[in-house]
């Protein structure tokens, strides 16, 4: 594992596009500071780096994966949403918050919730994050970073280390970023659901 320093007011675009090439060329693992807490993430389509992280969270076919996105139009490549759910979601992104929508044909098979085919998507505010979806050039499939059967994610850069280990390889070091969850809202259905509240005000989605 190799850990790289980040400071998330002044990030280099130079040490993004190391990362993303990481990511796409090598199939990496990656652990980064979000504005909600570290998470895991890859590339999406690479099956290996996948199943590392699910190994690491313990998750199953019924998890439902996130894809963090750098604007509305990366939304729209990989959910499908109407006008009106559009809407919604353009007044409060970027921010904390994750959508839960049925997933395009742009979202691999194995990223989508195994019964619903939905996805996660999200865009965050977090500078790090955008830097990152900007030079890797697309969504970057995402997930809480917290060890399997634990129920409190990482708080700081050192304690993944320490834990994980060779389970990721890379580790963006920004110091202690306290979980925050985002809220979650499933957009699916005739009317938004919040299925957890977290940092995100809910009251745009009735909450």
């Amino acid at each position: 594992m190799r850990t790289i320093e980040i400071r998330p007011q002044s990030v280099q675009p130079r040490t993004m596009e190391q990362v993303a090439e990481a990511l796409r060329d090598r199939s990496a693992v990656i652990a980064f500071p979000t504005d909600t807490g570290y998470a895991f993430g890859c590339a999406p389509g690479v099956t290996g780096a996948l199943k590392r992280i699910q190994r690491v969270r313990g998750l199953n076919a019924s998890h439902t994966w996130t894809l963090l996105c750098g604007d509305e139009s990366c939304l729209g490549t990989y959910a499908r949403m109407d006008t009106a759910v559009y809407r919604m979601i353009k007044r409060v992104v970027p921010g904390p918050y994750t959508f839960v929508l049925e997933a395009t044909a742009e979202v691999p098979r194995q990223l989508q919730q195994k019964n619903r085919k939905t996805i996660g998507v999200r865009i965050s505010a977090d500078p790090v994050v955008q830097a990152l979806v900007r030079a890797l050039g697309g969504p970057l499939v995402t997930t809480t970073a917290r060890l399997a059967g634990e129920e409190w994610a990482f708080e700081d850069a050192a304690s993944i280390g320490e834990e994980c280990g060779d389970s990721i390889d890379l580790l963006l070091d920004a110091g202690p970023v306290p979980p925050n969850p985002s809220t979650v809202v499933d957009l699916t259905g005739e009317e938004p659901e919040i299925l957890r509240y977290g940092a995100g005000d809910p009251g745009p989605f009735g909450g």
